[in-house]
This record gives C-alpha cells, structure tokens and sequence, in this order.
C-alpha cells in the first residue's frame, strides 16, 4: 500500500488545535488509516513514528518544530544512522522512511499554519520582529500602518530589538498589533514573568478575610519597659548556664544556631504584644473587638500574666476576635450598622461568625503555663515582679498567686486540648487544610511532573541577554528558589537564611551540597542528625550559573553570601546584597505558582512539603514514606500520620507480592502444575 494515501484530510476538522505536538500528529494520522480503512497498517506507522522520535530525542508530548521543516533532511539522515546502528537492515528501515515522510506530507498540508505559527522564535522581541519583517515590512514601515497613537515608534523598536518589554497594560496593544500582522490572537505571547506585576485578584478564602478583619482592628502594645523585661526573660531562655538559684526546665531552653535569630523569641514577643494590647484597651470601649483589659500603658509588665481573671478574659478576647470577617460593602443593603461593623473608609463591612478556640488559644496558654510553673517558671522565680502590680508582696504571696493562676490556666488548657482532640468544630476550630488548594495536584498521579512542567515554562521566560541585568538576575534568583524547594523542600526559613559557602558548597567533583546544623531546623528536638545532602545533579548547572553570573549582581560591592537577595537601585538609593526574608519569599513561591501552574490560586512555599512527599510515597508505597521522611528531614511517624490517606491497598501490595512468591515456590514449583490449575 503506498503511504501517499493517509495526506489527504478535512482541514476544516483540523483547525483549533491549541498545541501541536508529535502526540497530536501521530493520533490524526491513524485516524485517518482507519477512515481508509487500513486501519491494519497503524502498527506499522506507529512504530516507525516511535523509533524516529527516539532518534531525534523528542518525545510525543513535546511539540512539533524545526524538525518538520528546515531540519527534516537532516533529521532523517540521523534516524538512519540511528536504525543501522541498531543492525537494522536497510529493507526494514526504508519502508519507514517512507512512513516519516507521509507524516511530513500529511503536516504540511493540514497543519501547515498551526506549524508555522508554532515554529515562529520564542522570545516576544523576536517574533514580534520576524512577522513583521515575513510581510515586508520594516519596523518603521510597519508602525505607519498602525493606528495613529497605538504605541509609539520607538517602543516599538525597542520591543523588536529586545531593549525593553510590554507589560500587562500592554496587552491591548498586542491584541490591534496580531490582527495587522494577519494571525490568530494570542501568537505574540507574553512572557509569563511579564505578567507578574500585573493587579492580581483578591481570593478572599475564609482566612484570608479573617486576617483582613483582624489587621483593620489592630490593638498590639509595646514599650520600652517591655523590651527591656523581654529582654531579661530572653536571657534566661537562652544562656548555656543560668546564673545562680535560677532553674530551667530541660524543654525550656529556647535555641538557636548559627547566630541565627532565635525563632521562638519571636514568637513569644509576638503573643506578649497581642496580650499587653489587650490590656490596654478600654474596658468600655463600644467596639466589643477593641474591648480590653482598661490598664494605663506605662502600668504594662510580664507581671500582668500572674493576674487569673485578666489572662482567662484574653483567651476570650481572642476567641471573639477569631469569629470576625469582612465583606465588601457593595454586596450588603443599605442598612444602618454601628459604626464598629463598617470600616474606616466605608469600604468594608464587618459580620461575625462565632468565634471558636483555636491552636493559637493553646499556644498562648502553654506560655503562660511555661512563665508561671511551679519551681522552674521565670516569673515564678522572681517575686520583685510583684512591685509592677503595685502591691507589696512577700515572695511567698507571689509564689501562690503563680501557681493558683498557673492551676487555672492548666485547667483551662486541658479543657481546650480536649475539644481539639475529640474533634469538637462546634467549639474549637481547627483551621484551613494546607491541602486544600492544592488537592488537585496531590490528586495527579505525579505530582511532581506538574511542577516541573511549570519550571520548564519560567526557564523558556527567562529574559533575553539584552534585558536590564538586575532584573534577569531577579528573575533567575526566583527560578532557582523555585527549582530547589522542588529537589530540597525545607521550610523557607531555610533558604532565607542560606549562606553560600555555608549552607550551599561546591565541592571539586562539580556537586553542590546543602547543609545545616540540627538545632537549625523547628523540629530540631526530635532530629538525630544534622541536615547534609547533595542537591540532584540536573540542577547544579542552575547553581553554577546564578553562582557565577547573576549572584554578583544581585549582590554589588557588598560581598554579602546569603543565597537568596535582593537590590534596591533607586534614585537616592542603592541597596545591594539584602536578605529577602521569609515573607518576601513565600510571596515570591505563590506569585510564580499562581503564573505558570494552569488554573492555580497560587500556593506558598510549605505547599512543595506535601507535594514531594506524596509525588515519592506514590512512587514506591513500600518504601515511599520513609524516603519522604527522608526528604523532608521529618521523623517517619510524622510523615505517615500526615500522609495516612495514601496508606491504600498500594502500600500493603509488596506483603502480597512477597506472599505470592512464597506461596508459588512451596506450591507451584517450576515442574508441578500452577495454583490457578489447583
């Protein structure tokens, strides 16, 4: 049968393909075999498509290019080679050839326009250039054809020349700009990373409106007074020894390495400022969310937590806050409303949905619990607190009042560990999933391949060489914290604070290595060794390239060797070699997320943890979790309660498997009859 037959086709049917890719190709042209009816020599096409993929190194999701057009010839010229090198014979690869060339045939006459619209350049600047010169224009001459006051000459020069890039706003413009080039919109595709600065929308989720709420009611205190009784408190949690007649629980030691910052001072600061702001707020206040406690500011001092009533009335305070949210005005009728359910500039209303307890409601009772415990608490140590309450009392009477609130407090935390144990929603709220907005890549079965296929996407974006250095070295940055949260995904106070030479070395082999200390890590109590890993070797050539040709930007003349900075360069300012913090940095993770992950909100740098744990314990249940553990450098009980869900029949399969061959091997030995015959 002569191949010829398969290149006739209904162009109308074929028009609309989004992409064409090898997949696409392959499957029209056994569709159209079988309405021939030869669907028998489908094998056959299919095999000779396969091998000539193989030799060309592509795959059939990869979309069709170059290789179809100018690079043909030689193509099949490296297929052939390809096929004598396997020893086959020559009468069993011709009539392939032959096969390849029919699809060729087939793709240029059906195919022909969504070919050359794919094969066009990547980069905007390039393409946008290369149409307008296939019409015979020049750019001059081009512009002259636009509409008076579309974009100017020398915008659009530049963005032909890659000196400058359109933006979101521009995206109008383009769209006039495709209909005089005469192709389908959306063929001068942005760049993603474009698109980045553009208004993104608002998702207001539940907890999102909830801290919208609580921010436009602030209430938080601190003074200097406070700073320096923190500050002494700070001491006693974190000198190596205590000073004479002072006791410390074995877990009270607040840690830290490195000289980094200790992370539970900062917690803890921030639950005395909620406190101490309560305390200061009126007790008669007509806002009931901006009710407190009725103390002069200068009277505020740690010495507040020994007072029972005032302590249990913060508890409450949080859990009424926890029920506030906000809604657009727009969307509520014109009604009257106190003034405290409408914000300050008229734009939000308040409802309240009924507050609940919370984990943070037992954060801040295990704190006071800690300050005020029997023998080793610091406030139960030292009585010359009790002069802050303007009383005089023997240390005695402290003592008592200390350990008869630190009772009530016990009391009060056993109540509320309760609700959360038993799984009380009615009275304790437990909180968004962290799964939740991405279930559906949780669901896939790979997860993984979904955030690599969205990192294949910001390596094609990245800007041309022409760009602005500092804002390429930016973009790069990005990818690579991106790239390395997807090999290595540690909690992003890691790479906030990672250091070259420190925590990310080269070695001589060519190798990079991240390594922290134990006590580095939040979960540092439980670990039993330090963190030293070898980061996969496909991203070592990343690493090597911000190292050597992007690093030194971002960092100028300040020698600076954290991993991940940035630069401020402005008209009074030049600011080289800053530390993004891990605020910076998770909006970083969730503003790429949101671009280049089809149909994503966008999703924060933790979201990576559950995604690499459940792309390897898919993989290989019967060894997945302790490799996930491994990765998240997570004790293996953590991993498998977390992860109990994908504890299915898969995990239990190698059992069987082992079962099985035992089984066969008393059973059904080679020379006796099978089971399925017994």
């Amino acid at each position: 049968m002569s191949d010829e037959v398969i290149v006739s086709s209904n162009r109308q049917e074929l028009q609309g393909v989004a992409s064409l890719t090898w997949g696409t190709v392959i499957e029209r042209v056994c569709e159209r075999l079988e309405d021939q009816g030869k669907g028998g020599q489908k094998r056959n096409f299919k095999t000779a498509f396969k091998i000539f993929l193989e030799a060309i190194e592509t795959g059939e999701e990869a979309p069709v290019g170059a290789e179809l057009i100018e690079e043909f010839e030689a193509k099949i010229q490296v297929y052939v080679k390809f096929e004598i090198k396997r020893h086959v014979s020559e009468t069993t690869y011709k009539p392939r050839v032959s096969k390849i060339r029919a699809l060729k045939k087939f793709v240029d006459q059906n195919f022909a326009e969504a070919l050359r619209i794919q094969s066009l350049p990547k980069a905007f600047g390039r393409r946008l250039r290369h149409l307008i010169v296939t019409l015979g224009y020049t750019v001059r001459s081009f512009w002259r054809s636009l509409p008076v006051g579309l974009v100017s000459y020398y915008t659009l020069r530049n963005w032909c020349a890659e000196q400058s890039f359109p933006c979101a706003s521009n995206l109008p413009v383009i769209e006039v700009i495709e209909k005089y080039l005469n192709v389908p919109s959306g063929t001068l595709r942005l760049s993603l990373y474009h698109l980045s600065k553009r208004p993104r929308k608002v998702m207001l989720s539940d907890s999102s409106n909830k801290t919208r709420a609580a921010l436009s009611k602030p209430y938080y205190v601190w003074t200097e007074t406070l700073e320096q009784e923190f500050q002494c408190l700070k001491s006693h949690k974190t000198l190596p020894i205590l000073p004479e007649g002072e006791e410390r629980s074995e877990g009270g030691i607040w840690t830290a390495v490195d000289g980094a910052e200790v992370e539970t001072a900062g917690m803890v600061k921030r639950i005395l400022q909620s406190f101490m702001g309560f305390c200061a707020l009126p007790v008669d206040d007509q806002d009931p969310y901006l009710r407190g406690g009725g103390i002069k500011v200068p009277s505020l001092s740690l010495a507040l937590l020994t007072n029972k009533k005032l302590v249990e009335d913060y508890i409450n305070f949080m859990r009424l806050r926890s029920g506030l949210r906000v809604r657009s005005a727009e969307q509520v009728p014109d009604e009257s409303l106190p003034a405290h359910m409408t914000s300050a500039d008229g734009k939000w209303v308040y409802y309240d949905r009924g507050g609940k307890y919370n984990r943070g409601s037992l954060l801040v009772l295990v704190n006071v619990l800690s300050l005020l415990r029997p023998k080793t608490g610091y406030l139960y140590q030292h009585p010359e607190f009790a002069e802050k309450l303007g009383t005089r009392m023997t240390a005695t009477a402290w003592q008592e009042q200390c350990v008869k609130t630190w009772a009530r407090m016990d009391n009060l935390y056993k109540t509320l560990s309760r609700m959360k144990d038993t799984g009380d929603q009615q009275n304790f709220d437990f909180g968004r999933d962290p799964k939740e907005i991405i279930h559906w890549i949780l669901d896939d079965d790979h997860p993984l391949r979904i955030l690599h296929a969205a990192l294949k996407d910001m390596l094609d974006d990245l800007l041309p060489e022409s760009a602005w250095k500092l804002e390429r070295a930016r973009q790069f940055r990005d990818i690579l914290l991106f790239a390395l949260l997807c090999s290595n995904p540690l909690r992003i106070r890691m790479y906030s604070m990672m250091e070259f030479g420190k925590n990310l070395k080269r070695e001589d082999d060519g190798s990079w290595w991240i390594q922290f200390k134990r006590g580095a890590f939040k979960n540092r109590r439980t670990l039993k060794s330090d963190y030293q890993v070898r980061v996969a070797r496909p991203l070592c050539t990343l690493l090597d390239r911000y190292k050597a040709e992007f690093h030194p930007v971002l960092i100028g003349t300040s020698k600076s060797n954290y991993v991940f900075v940035n630069s401020r360069i402005g008209q009074h300012t030049r600011q080289y070699g800053i530390r993004l913090g891990e605020r910076r940095l998770s909006e970083i993770i969730c503003n790429l997320t949101e671009l280049y992950i089809p149909g994503c909100i966008g999703f924060r740098p933790h979201a990576f943890r559950h995604i690499v744990a459940t792309d390897i314990i898919k993989k290989d249940p019967s060894v997945g979790f302790f490799l996930a553990s491994v990765a998240l450098h997570d004790k293996i009980e953590t991993v498998e309660k977390e992860y109990i869900h994908l504890k299915t029949s898969e995990y239990f399969e190698p059992v069987n498997i082992h079962f099985g061959e035992t089984w066969n091997f008393v059973f059904a030995p080679p020379t006796s009859e099978s089971v399925a015959d017994l």
